[in-house]
Formats: C-alpha cells, sequence, structure tokens
C-alpha cells in the first residue's frame, strides 16, 4: 500500500506541473483547484507514509542529508512554507501572481523541504532562460538586463529604463511563471529518480 501511496504522490506532482504550465500559458491564471488540491494531497501522503517526523526538527542537519523517498508530515509543511514563503517575496514585489506562489508551496507539500531546494533552484534557472529568451526575441536584452541591474542595485530608473515597478509589471503580464514552477520539479524529480538509479555512479 505504501508503494501505491508514493506512486501517487509522485504521479500527483506531475500532474500538477503539466495542468498548472497549460492554464498558466492559456490563461495567464494558475487555479486554486489544482494547487489547493495538491497541497491536501502533499499533506495526506507524506504524513501517511512518513509519519508527523516532528522530532528531526530539532537538528537541522536531516535538511542537508540525502531525501529519502518519503518525507514526513514535518517535511511537507516545511516544504510547503518554503515554496510558498519564498515566492511570497516575489509576489510582494509585483514580481508574480499569487497562483505562482500557491504553485510553489504545493510542489513543497508534495515533496518535502530538500526536494523543494532542488527544485527552487531549477525553476530560478528554468525562470531566468524564459526572460533572457523573451527579451532576446523582442530586441531588447541589453535594455532588460540594465533594468535588471538597477532593480537590484535600487539605483532608480535611468535613461531607457522603465521605473522597477513598471518593469516587474510587463514582466509578470508577459512570462508565464507557471512554466518555468513547473520545469523546475520536473527536472528535481529526472535527477533524483537517476540518481536513486544508479544513474550518477
Amino acid at each position: 500500500m505504501a508503494d501505491e501511496v508514493a506512486l501517487f504522490g509522485q504521479i500527483a506532482l506531475l500532474l500538477l506541473a503539466v495542468a498548472c504550465a497549460y492554464t498558466d500559458l492559456a490563461t495567464r491564471t494558475i487555479p486554486d483547484r489544482f494547487t489547493i488540491g495538491a497541497v491536501v494531497v502533499g499533506i495526506a501522503t507524506n504524513a501517511y507514509l512518513g509519519g508527523a517526523g516532528f522530532g528531526r526538527l530539532a537538528s537541522i542537519g536531516w535538511i542537508l542529508q540525502p531525501r529519502t523517498l518519503t518525507p514526513s508530515l514535518a517535511d511537507a509543511l516545511l516544504g510547503l512554507a518554503l515554496g510558498g514563503g519564498t515566492l511570497m517575496a516575489l509576489y510582494a514585489a509585483g514580481g508574480m501572481g499569487m497562483g505562482d506562489v500557491k504553485m510553489m508551496g504545493a510542489v513543497g507539500a508534495l515533496g518535502g523541504v530538500r526536494f523543494c531546494l532542488h527544485a527552487l533552484v531549477w525553476t530560478s534557472l528554468a525562470g531566468a532562460v524564459m526572460a533572457l529568451l523573451l527579451l532576446a526575441r523582442q530586441g531588447r536584452l541589453r535594455a532588460g538586463l540594465a533594468g535588471t541591474a538597477r532593480w537590484f542595485s535600487r539605483r532608480g530608473p535611468g535613461p531607457g529604463g522603465a521605473p522597477p515597478g513598471e518593469q516587474t509589471e510587463a514582466a509578470r503580464q508577459t512570462i508565464p511563471y507557471g512554466v518555468a514552477i513547473a520545469v523546475g520539479p520536473v527536472v528535481a524529480w529526472s535527477v533524483e529518480v537517476w540518481s536513486v538509479g544508479g544513474g550518477g555512479a
């Protein structure tokens, strides 16, 4: 039974990625029924497979250990907080929508905190590549990079650039970040399966 539940959780993760990427591309929205439903599935399956797991929270070292295939309830809740909390900061800055925040939180709830860390890295890389490709396609690569540098340095707009708020709003309207968030966990999951299968030996 445990194997079937674990497989169900992995399938739910992949279905979440595909469904959210599709709806974000098609409508620029990520429905709550996908993300909230995935959070419920993630918490339930991980609690069933690994128990509560709160005893390990006394030591931070367990986060750095190789990820087990059955994260506990504690792992799922921390993954939910990590994924959602990280993107919440970007949402507060106007860089993405709340649907993106909920989607990343759902990834953390399904995969656990260690998996979420890996997924965030791949998601960041995928988002950066998407943004660069979009700017290059529009012929605004140099201006876009300059605007990003000003945004991070908090120097404000300069000649040829829009204010940071306008830049992030334009990016939010044109870049379906749900696709990048979908790519992150899929790549992280693929790397994990490859490693467990002995591909990294």
